[in-house]
């Protein structure tokens, strides 16, 4: 995200496992008072801890899909 602009970016989507980074971590700096704190943001996962959509919430993430996921329910959310 970082070579993009606010403008050219509509939503996130993205998993917690990251090759570099902790997701939750990852999603705390975006709400964080930068250019994308305000983006929506979907989450999906094959975290099964029964405590994480209720801290996704809080982070304000848009919504969570668990994995395996329905690409058509993704979709009809993106673009509700």
């Amino acid at each position: 995200l970082q070579d993009l602009a606010p403008d050219d970016v509509l939503i996130i989507v993205t998993d917690l496992n990251l090759p570099d980074t902790d997701g939750l971590d990852w999603i705390r700096e975006l709400r964080g008072s930068g250019p994308f704190s305000r983006t929506p943001i979907v989450v999906v996962s094959g975290e099964t801890d029964p405590g994480l959509p209720a801290i996704l919430q809080q982070l304000g993430v848009s919504a969570f899909f668990r994995k395996p996921f329905s690409a058509l329910r993704l979709r009809a959310h993106v673009e509700g």
